[in-house]
C-alpha cells in the first residue's frame, strides 16, 4: 500500500473511531467535504500544515498516522471493553498474570504469598480502590525471593515479576483522573493520545516518581525480559511487555513521552503483524468482549 492510500486510510480509520462525518473533520479543518474524500481515497495528499492538524485533532504523531496501518488498533479501541479498560484500574487485564497448581503445588511459602497479594491487587484496582505502595513492593520483593529458590516456577515468576511493576507503574496515575478519563471516553470527549496515560510534562511529582521508579526496577525489568525471551515458548510474552514499556513511557530515555508512545504503537503492530499470541489475544479476543488473559 502506498503512502497516500494508507494515510487516506488511516484518516477514515480515526475518523469513523471518533464519529465523525467527512463534512464534520471538513468544518475543523475549514475544508470541504470533497477535499476530505480525496485524503482518504489517496487521489489527494494533505499539505503539511493540514496534516498536522489532523494528528493533533485526534492526538496521534504525523508519522504513525502516515506510515502505521492503524486499523487493528483502531478495530480494537472501539470495542467498548477494551476503550473502558485501557486507562482504568481494570489496565491489569492487558498484562498476563500467571497462577498455574503445579507452581502453587510447590509449597512455596514465598510464591504463595505473593499470588494472593496478586488476587488482592486485581480485586481492589477493579473496585477503583488505591493500592497502597507497599503491597507492591511486598509483592515483588516475595517473587523475587522465590525466584531465587530452585522451584520449577522461573518463568513463571519472572512474568509476574513484570505484570507487578506494570501495575504497580499504573497505580501512580490518581484513580479520579482515570475516572475522568474513562467518562470523557465514553461520552467520545477525549483524544487518541489520552488513551495511553497522563503527559509526564505537566507534572514534575509524576515525572520524579517515575525517576525513582525506573532506578529501583529498572534492573528487575530488564532480567525479567531476558529470561522470557530466553525461552521460545515466552519470548512473545517478553517482546510483548517491551512495547508496552514505551507504550506506557516505562522507558528511560531522552524522548518526549508522545515520541516514546509513538515507538511503543510500532512495536504493537509488529507485534499483532508477526503473529505475536499476547498480541493477537488482546485484538481477537476483545472482539468477543472477553478478557484474554483470564
Amino acid at each position: 500500500m502506498d503512502n497516500n492510500n494508507l494515510l487516506g486510510k488511516n484518516i477514515k480509520c480515526l475518523r469513523n473511531f471518533f464519529g465523525e462525518t467527512q463534512s464534520d473533520l471538513g468544518k475543523i479543518l475549514n475544508l470541504e467535504k470533497n477535499t476530505i474524500s480525496e485524503y482518504e481515497n489517496g487521489k489527494r495528499t494533505p499539505i503539511t500544515e493540514t496534516m498536522v492538524k489532523i494528528a493533533e485533532h485526534y492526538g496521534i504523531s504525523v508519522e504513525v498516522m502516515m506510515h502505521s496501518d492503524l486499523s487493528p488498533m483502531v478495530k480494537m479501541m472501539k470495542n467498548t471493553p477494551f476503550i473502558e479498560n485501557l486507562v482504568g484500574p481494570n489496565s491489569y487485564i492487558f498484562y498476563p498474570s500467571f497462577v498455574s497448581e503445579d507452581c502453587l503445588d510447590t509449597g512455596n511459602d514465598h510464591l504463595n504469598k505473593a499470588y494472593n497479594k496478586i488476587r488482592y491487587i486485581k480485586r481492589n484496582l477493579g473496585n477503583y480502590e488505591e493500592i497502597s505502595t507497599t503491597i507492591f513492593c511486598d509483592t515483588l520483593m516475595e517473587l523475587i525471593t522465590a525466584s531465587n529458590e530452585e522451584n520449577g516456577c522461573n518463568m513463571e515468576i519472572h512474568a509476574n515479576i513484570l505484570w507487578t511493576i506494570f501495575m504497580w507503574w499504573s497505580a501512580f496515575v490518581d484513580i479520579e483522573i482515570q475516572r475522568n478519563i474513562k467518562q470523557k471516553i465514553m461520552l467520545k470527549k477525549i483524544k487518541a493520545s489520552d488513551l495511553l496515560g497522563i503527559d509526564e510534562k505537566n507534572s514534575a511529582v509524576m515525572n520524579n516518581k517515575r525517576v525513582d521508579f525506573l532506578k529501583t526496577n529498572e534492573i528487575y525489568i530488564n532480567t525479567a525480559i531476558k529470561i522470557l525471551k530466553s525461552r521460545e515458548e515466552w519470548a512473545d510474552l517478553g517482546d510483548y511487555y517491551i512495547a508496552f514499556r514505551y507504550l506506557t513511557n516505562m522507558v528511560d530515555t531522552d524522548f518526549p513521552a508522545n515520541l516514546n508512545r509513538t515507538i511503543g504503537q510500532e512495536m504493537m503492530l509488529s507485534c499483532i503483524k508477526m503473529g505475536n499470541k499476547y498480541a493477537i489475544n488482546i485484538l481477537s479476543y476483545f472482539m468477543d468482549n472477553q478478557n484474554p488473559f483470564n
